[in-house]
Protein backbone atom coordinates (compact mmCIF):
# COMPACT_ATOMS: atom_id res chain seq x y z
CA UNK A 1 0.00 0.00 0.00
CA UNK A 2 1.30 3.35 -0.44
CA UNK A 3 2.41 5.93 2.43
CA UNK A 4 -0.29 8.51 3.02
CA UNK A 5 -0.17 12.21 1.31
CA UNK A 6 -1.24 14.92 3.20
CA UNK A 7 -2.10 18.16 1.45
CA UNK A 8 -2.11 21.15 3.71
CA UNK A 9 -3.30 24.61 2.72
CA UNK A 10 -4.34 27.77 4.01
CA UNK A 11 -7.90 27.34 3.32
CA UNK A 12 -10.51 25.65 1.04
CA UNK A 13 -12.80 28.35 -0.16
CA UNK A 14 -13.54 28.69 -3.87
CA UNK A 15 -10.15 30.02 -6.16
CA UNK A 16 -7.55 29.12 -8.37
CA UNK A 17 -5.06 27.29 -5.73
CA UNK A 18 -7.72 25.50 -3.83
CA UNK A 19 -9.11 24.16 -6.81
CA UNK A 20 -5.65 22.92 -8.15
CA UNK A 21 -5.67 21.45 -4.25
CA UNK A 22 -8.57 19.67 -4.88
CA UNK A 23 -8.15 18.79 -8.29
CA UNK A 24 -4.79 16.91 -7.09
CA UNK A 25 -6.23 15.23 -4.03
CA UNK A 26 -9.18 13.56 -6.27
CA UNK A 27 -6.51 12.38 -8.64
CA UNK A 28 -4.19 10.85 -6.15
CA UNK A 29 -7.03 9.22 -4.71
CA UNK A 30 -7.92 7.72 -7.35
CA UNK A 31 -4.58 5.98 -8.09
CA UNK A 32 -4.70 4.36 -4.79
CA UNK A 33 -2.90 6.82 -2.55
CA UNK A 34 -4.64 7.39 0.89
CA UNK A 35 -5.03 11.18 0.64
CA UNK A 36 -5.96 13.96 3.59
CA UNK A 37 -6.47 17.21 2.76
CA UNK A 38 -6.09 19.75 5.33
CA UNK A 39 -7.05 23.36 5.80
CA UNK A 40 -5.94 25.78 8.56
CA UNK A 41 -9.49 28.07 8.55
CA UNK A 42 -12.78 26.34 8.48
CA UNK A 43 -13.90 27.53 4.67
CA UNK A 44 -14.41 24.24 3.05
CA UNK A 45 -16.65 24.89 -0.48
CA UNK A 46 -15.37 21.36 -1.86
CA UNK A 47 -15.76 18.96 1.23
CA UNK A 48 -18.64 16.65 -0.14
CA UNK A 49 -17.14 16.73 -3.53
CA UNK A 50 -13.65 15.19 -2.22
CA UNK A 51 -15.19 12.98 0.20
CA UNK A 52 -17.72 11.43 -2.60
CA UNK A 53 -13.68 10.26 -3.95
CA UNK A 54 -12.62 9.17 -0.82
CA UNK A 55 -10.84 11.94 1.02
CA UNK A 56 -10.16 12.48 4.02
CA UNK A 57 -10.81 16.66 4.95
CA UNK A 58 -9.70 17.75 8.34
CA UNK A 59 -9.84 21.52 9.50
CA UNK A 60 -7.59 22.86 12.16
CA UNK A 61 -10.10 25.38 12.75
CA UNK A 62 -7.63 28.68 12.74
CA UNK A 63 -8.87 32.16 12.51
CA UNK A 64 -7.98 34.04 9.25
CA UNK A 65 -4.95 35.83 9.97
CA UNK A 66 -4.08 35.16 13.42
CA UNK A 67 -1.76 32.73 14.96
CA UNK A 68 -3.39 29.96 16.97
CA UNK A 69 -1.36 27.64 19.10
CA UNK A 70 -4.99 25.29 19.06
CA UNK A 71 -4.43 24.89 15.15
CA UNK A 72 -0.62 23.81 15.65
CA UNK A 73 -1.30 21.20 18.20
CA UNK A 74 -4.42 20.33 16.35
CA UNK A 75 -2.00 19.42 13.11
CA UNK A 76 0.00 17.53 15.26
CA UNK A 77 -2.37 15.29 16.45
CA UNK A 78 -3.12 14.76 12.61
CA UNK A 79 0.59 14.41 11.84
CA UNK A 80 1.13 11.62 14.92
CA UNK A 81 -2.46 9.79 13.83
CA UNK A 82 -1.51 9.87 10.35
CA UNK A 83 2.34 9.76 9.26
CA UNK A 84 2.23 11.05 6.04
CA UNK A 85 4.97 9.95 3.27
CA UNK A 86 4.37 12.93 2.04
CA UNK A 87 3.61 16.60 2.97
CA UNK A 88 2.85 18.61 0.13
CA UNK A 89 1.99 22.32 1.35
CA UNK A 90 0.27 25.24 -0.50
CA UNK A 91 0.35 29.19 0.23
CA UNK A 92 1.89 31.08 2.56
CA UNK A 93 0.65 30.63 5.61
CA UNK A 94 0.27 26.49 4.92
CA UNK A 95 4.07 26.25 3.25
CA UNK A 96 5.53 27.97 6.77
CA UNK A 97 3.20 25.86 8.98
CA UNK A 98 4.58 22.59 6.84
CA UNK A 99 8.02 23.44 7.19
CA UNK A 100 8.11 24.18 10.40
CA UNK A 101 6.15 21.00 11.46
CA UNK A 102 9.40 18.98 9.94
CA UNK A 103 11.21 20.31 13.03
CA UNK A 104 9.19 18.49 15.33
CA UNK A 105 7.93 15.10 13.50
CA UNK A 106 9.92 12.92 10.66
CA UNK A 107 8.13 13.91 8.06
CA UNK A 108 10.01 12.01 5.20
CA UNK A 109 8.77 14.72 2.45
CA UNK A 110 7.81 18.25 2.69
CA UNK A 111 7.41 19.75 -0.71
CA UNK A 112 5.59 23.81 -0.60
CA UNK A 113 3.84 25.30 -3.57
CA UNK A 114 4.35 28.80 -4.45
CA UNK A 115 1.12 29.73 -6.54
CA UNK A 116 1.10 33.59 -7.02
CA UNK A 117 3.72 36.01 -7.43
CA UNK A 118 3.23 37.46 -3.81
CA UNK A 119 2.09 34.92 -1.87
CA UNK A 120 -0.52 37.54 -0.14
CA UNK A 121 -3.53 38.91 -0.34
CA UNK A 122 -4.32 41.93 -2.76
CA UNK A 123 -4.37 44.48 0.27
CA UNK A 124 -0.94 43.49 1.25
CA UNK A 125 1.37 46.51 0.13
CA UNK A 126 4.62 44.97 1.52
CA UNK A 127 6.00 41.23 0.86
CA UNK A 128 9.07 41.34 2.10
CA UNK A 129 8.67 40.28 5.33
CA UNK A 130 6.87 37.03 3.51
CA UNK A 131 10.07 36.21 1.63
CA UNK A 132 12.27 36.56 4.72
CA UNK A 133 10.12 33.78 6.41
CA UNK A 134 10.15 31.86 3.12
CA UNK A 135 13.98 32.44 2.86
CA UNK A 136 14.67 31.19 6.90
CA UNK A 137 12.42 27.82 6.19
CA UNK A 138 13.98 26.77 2.63
CA UNK A 139 15.90 24.20 3.78
CA UNK A 140 13.29 22.57 5.83
CA UNK A 141 11.49 21.76 2.49
CA UNK A 142 12.92 19.28 -0.15
CA UNK A 143 11.84 21.34 -2.81
CA UNK A 144 9.73 24.42 -3.16
CA UNK A 145 7.17 24.02 -6.51
CA UNK A 146 6.15 27.28 -8.43
CA UNK A 147 3.30 27.19 -10.42
CA UNK A 148 5.36 29.10 -13.82
CA UNK A 149 8.31 30.29 -14.51
CA UNK A 150 7.12 34.11 -13.68
CA UNK A 151 6.33 32.97 -9.79
CA UNK A 152 9.91 30.87 -10.08
CA UNK A 153 11.59 33.82 -11.40
CA UNK A 154 10.11 36.33 -8.86
CA UNK A 155 10.58 34.45 -5.55
CA UNK A 156 14.50 33.49 -6.70
CA UNK A 157 15.11 37.32 -7.31
CA UNK A 158 14.05 38.36 -3.74
CA UNK A 159 15.61 35.49 -2.33
CA UNK A 160 12.84 33.57 -1.21
CA UNK A 161 13.66 30.69 -2.26
CA UNK A 162 17.02 29.21 -3.80
CA UNK A 163 16.58 29.11 -7.68
CA UNK A 164 18.24 24.76 -7.28
CA UNK A 165 15.60 24.37 -5.06
CA UNK A 166 12.79 25.76 -7.11
CA UNK A 167 10.33 23.43 -9.66
CA UNK A 168 8.33 24.67 -12.44
CA UNK A 169 5.08 22.79 -12.40
CA UNK A 170 2.36 24.59 -14.39
CA UNK A 171 -1.50 23.72 -12.85
CA UNK A 172 -2.95 20.85 -14.56
CA UNK A 173 -6.37 20.92 -16.89
CA UNK A 174 -8.89 18.82 -16.64
CA UNK A 175 -9.07 17.45 -20.18
CA UNK A 176 -12.14 16.46 -20.08
CA UNK A 177 -14.03 19.40 -18.97
CA UNK A 178 -11.87 21.82 -20.91
CA UNK A 179 -11.00 20.87 -24.45
CA UNK A 180 -10.87 22.48 -27.90
CA UNK A 181 -13.78 22.03 -29.91
CA UNK A 182 -13.82 22.77 -33.47
CA UNK A 183 -16.95 22.82 -34.21
CA UNK A 184 -17.73 25.95 -31.86
CA UNK A 185 -14.38 27.19 -32.72
CA UNK A 186 -15.85 27.09 -36.54
CA UNK A 187 -18.81 28.97 -35.39
CA UNK A 188 -17.79 31.77 -33.30
CA UNK A 189 -15.19 32.37 -36.29
CA UNK A 190 -18.20 32.27 -39.10
CA UNK A 191 -20.26 34.74 -36.69
CA UNK A 192 -17.31 36.90 -36.51
CA UNK A 193 -16.91 37.04 -39.93
CA UNK A 194 -20.30 37.80 -40.34
CA UNK A 195 -20.16 40.93 -37.96
CA UNK A 196 -17.33 42.19 -40.24
CA UNK A 197 -15.27 40.94 -37.19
Amino acid sequence: MKGPVMLLTTSLARGGAETQVVLLAVALRARGWPVHVVSLVEQNAFEAEMVAAGVEVHTLGMAPGRADLRGVARLAVLLRRVRPAVLHCHLFHANLMGRLARLAFPIPRVISTLHSMAESSRSSADVRWRDRLYRVTDSLADCTVAVCEAVAGRHAEAGAVRRSRLRVIPNGVDTRKFRPNPDRRAATSLSGWRRGG
